[in-house]
């Protein structure tokens, strides 16, 4: 049962087409109602997220029950700088800042465990030129035939880390 003063996902959303996907059905199972933020779009962030990019093994909770290691989705270019207090979770020779913790309900994300096989196939179709960029003329492809062998296999592991994470900012 969530906690009485939280009743909210508040999702930080960086394009339309990457919405929240499995993350907002396992919030929505727990009783919480999602609210997508869209900053491109000229929606303000909170001040407790605007100072913060994104408020991006061990004893960590939210990594109890997975691997040490965990195929992710990687797909952005972009970097950020985690904030003095947030705590590093993840990270992978693309990204070194994979899944951050700032506090103990505050999470950053910059890999995609949400994604299904509809919503991959989206993002090839929407992103061609970032595809086209990062993995030449092939990409497209080449991505399509790595989702058919890895995303069945890796979604029970992202649904876990997700559900993970929804009792972490639930405590």
């Amino acid at each position: 049962m969530p906690a009485q003063n939280v009743s909210q996902l508040l999702v930080v959303q960086h394009l339309e087409r990457e919405g929240p996907g499995l993350l907002s059905d396992l919030a929505r199972q727990r009783g919480l109602s999602v609210r997508i933020l869209r900053p491109y779009a000229g929606e303000p962030l909170p001040a407790a997220l605007a100072a913060h990019q994104l408020l991006a093994h061990a004893a960590e909770p939210v990594l109890e029950g997975l691997p040490a290691s965990l195929l992710v989705l990687h797909w952005h270019g972009d970097r950020i700088a985690l904030p003095p207090a947030a705590t590093l979770l993840a990270s992978s020779l693309p990204c070194p800042e994979q899944i951050f913790r700032l506090g103990p309900r505050a999470f950053g994300l910059q890999c995609h465990i949400e994604v299904d096989a509809a919503s991959l196939e989206r993002w090839i179709r929407d992103d061609q030129a970032f595809v086209q960029a990062a993995l030449g003329p092939g990409g497209a492809e080449r991505i399509r035939s790595d989702g058919a062998r890895w995303l069945a296999g890796a979604t029970p592991l992202w649904r876990r880390l997700l559900d993970n994470l929804l009792v972490a900012c639930l405590a």
